[in-house]
Parts: C-alpha cells; structure tokens; sequence
C-alpha cells in the first residue's frame, strides 16, 4: 500500500473543477467555430462569448474584461500598455509598487525603467508583509500615472488594504483633476485572492485588475484583465482585432468559457469557504509553532486563509520540499514562477528575513478540502524530515 497523499501546494496551481469542465467541453466537440467568423457557426459562439463575459463583469462590476492567457500577460498589458499609451510630456511617468510583488510586476517594471519609459518607486514592507499608507501617499507626485499593488501575496499571504487604498486614491485623484493633473490609475493582482476575499471593483477602487484561471480550477494558459472607467492602454500583442483591438489571437473559447465558469463558482460560498480554510490554517500554524526550530514568517493568522510560510533553523528549504515529497506531501519552497532561481525569495528579504532564513522557508497552501487528517499526516512527516536532515547535518559536522 502507498503512502498517503496529500497536495498543500494549492497557491501554485489547482486541480480543473468537475463543473468547468463540463462547461469546456462543448466547445471542442460541437460548438466549435472562431467567433470571429461571420457565419451562424461562428457567430452562435460569438454570443455565447459575449453573454458569459457580461454576466462575469457584472459579478466582479467591471466595465470589461479582456481575456489573455495569463495573469503574467495581463500584468505585461497593464504596465507596458498603460505607459506606451501615455501622451507624451517632458516628465517621466512614475509606477509605485511593492518589493514583495509577483515577478511578473518586478520584472515588467525593471523592463520600463531600462528602457527609459518609466521611473518606478517600490515601497517597503513590515515585517508581516504590510505596505505603509504614509510612504505610500507621500510618495505619489505629479509624474505619478499607476499604483499597482498585490491584493494577496503568494508567497506570506500577506493581504494589502487594497480597498482604503483605493477610497484614499480616489481624495488625491480629486484634488489632482483641480490642478490639471492626470489621473493615478489602480491596479491589483488579485489572483490570490480570488475565491477567498470579497472582490468588487467598484467598491474597492480599482481600475484594472489581473488574475490567472489556473488557481482557482480552470485550465492552465487563461487569464483576465478586469477594467473600469476610461483607462486606455496599447495593446503587447499584434496581429487582429480580437478582444477590443487589445489582445490579438483567435480566442480560446473553451478556456475562456472555462474561465468564467470558475470565477461564478468562485464566488459562491465564499463566506463558507473563508471560515474553513481558516481553520485549517489555524490548526496547522499551531502545530507549527510546538515544533522545535520552527518560525511562522509574515502575517500568520492575520494573513490570507489558505497559505501559511514557515522556517526551520539550520536546514534547506529545498531539501525540506524533496523529502516531503517523499512522504507524499506536496508543498513549496516559494513562487512555482521562481522555483529555478537559487536566489534567496525576495519577497522574505523584504520581510526581514536574512538570505540564509529564507533559504530555509517552506510554504503550505490549502483549499477547504484539506482535513485536519491531512494537517496531522502533514505535520507528522514535516516533524520526521525535520529531524532526518538535522541528523544528516550533524553527521557531515
């Protein structure tokens, strides 16, 4: 007989629901014409599109949606399009972000700063992962044309006042509008949060958000990018006019479909789903914190409900994932986006974590099918490899 599996890695991708499925499924086998085509084989898809993507915008309130095949390429069409679609003045345009953001934030910006496009401010974190409101406004000034935050971190969990920030937002884009300054635009990663926080648009402030479908169980190569009010952006992608002339490429109809079946599932029972997932996290950081050596890293029991970042002293993160693996638990040592990079986790630097601290991290991410069964085997087999490698470190000693 196998050993138990259990798969604590949820953050990184999960498993295609039974429901969306189901939902795909027409679209490869009968209803199969390019929406872009003018006869009723392509135009009975075109509808379909068209009335599912509306009854998503009205769910999230956004005034439209382009579908992408990633939140890494929603990320891309935000920053680069948003800058690229910038009248052009003697100023430089200025991007404030966090440190702990998604690499596809970090780099897209290191990208507009070397090509002389933009200058790009990135605010510092507590301890817990927490932006400062101050440094924030403070830092906003005349050149200033995007706010691009995290809603919850993928790594921590560390969840940022997306919705203060934005009613703040608002005030300082007023007393702008009276001095004929162009308009801060907000944008949030909200791929994250997606199904476990409460996501408006509208009341939280936002005027571009970006997700991926594959977190919250649809396929793999499908994202969003949600807007609201006139933001006008340059497409990164040529060649057709699909999606408003902003994404160019015959649409993935049954990944699209997909996409928006997951997002209408997503939203039911969150309340149901947040509390679960909570208890779940609270029960495996108290196991947690009994062992020897370990230390929960950021917010805790204060962050998002289904991820939880520790560290053991003395040992490998990456050593502590493999031989979990062995037991037939899966987690992670970070961002699946990063799991080649030997490179300390920026996002625990920034926390405060020193490099050798961070090394030794290891992230546990659930849904609310994970049991407390599961948290007990996947403590056992963490207190067995914790002890296995201090041995082997000893005996190398």
């Amino acid at each position: 007989m196998g050993k138990k599996k259990v798969y604590l890695d949820w953050v990184a991708t999960t498993p295609v629901k039974k429901e969306v499925l189901e939902v795909m499924m027409p679209f490869w086998l009968e209803k199969w014409g390019n929406p872009s085509s003018l006869h009723s084989c392509g135009q009975e898809v075109r509808k379909i599109v068209e009335k599912t993507r509306k009854e998503v915008e009205e769910l999230v309130r956004a005034d439209r949606i382009i579908f992408t095949g990633s939140a890494t390429e929603s990320l891309n069409l935000v920053h680069k399009g948003l800058i690229e679609g910038l009248n052009k003045t003697d100023c430089l345009p200025e991007i404030i972000t966090s440190s702990i953001e998604h690499k596809g934030v970090l780099e897209t910006c290191e990208h507009l700063e070397k090509s002389g496009l933009a200058g790009v401010r990135y605010l510092r974190v507590d301890g817990k992962g927490k932006i400062s409101m101050e440094e924030l406004f403070g830092a906003i000034k005349k050149e200033t044309v995007l706010v691009s935050l995290i809603w919850v971190n993928n790594e921590t969990g560390a969840v940022q006042e997306i919705e203060e920030v934005g009613k703040k937002l608002k005030k300082v884009n007023g007393e702008r509008k009276k001095r004929g300054w162009g308009k801060v635009w907000f944008h949030s990663d909200i791929t994250q949060g997606m199904g476990y926080l409460d996501f408006d648009m509208k009341r939280m402030g936002l005027d571009l958000a970006s997700m991926t479908g594959h977190k919250i169980g649809a396929p793999k190569g499908v994202g969003a990018l949600f807007l609201r009010g006139s933001v006008s952006l340059v497409r990164q992608i040529d060649g057709g006019g699909q999606e408003a002339k902003l994404r160019a490429g015959t649409e993935n109809v049954a990944y699209v479909m997909g996409l928006c079946k997951a997002v209408k599932i997503a939203f039911k029972g969150k309340k149901e789903k947040r509390e679960r997932t909570e208890e779940i996290r609270d029960y495996l950081i108290d196991g947690l914190k009994k062992m020897e050596g370990v230390v929960v890293n950021g917010s805790g029991k204060e962050g998002a409900p289904h991820i939880v970042n520790c560290r053991v002293s003395g040992v490998e993160g990456e050593s502590l994932a493999v031989l979990m693996s062995d037991e037939g638990v899966g987690v992670s040592t970070g961002s699946a986006c990063s799991s080649g990079d030997l490179k300390p986790s920026h996002v625990l630097t920034a926390i405060g974590l020193k490099p050798e601290e961070a090394h030794g991290s290891i992230r546990f991410s659930f849904s609310e099918k994970i049991s407390k069964k599961d948290v007990d085997y996947a403590l056992e087999s963490f207190s067995r490899v914790i002890k296995k490698l201090k041995r082997i470190r000893k005996g190398i000693k």
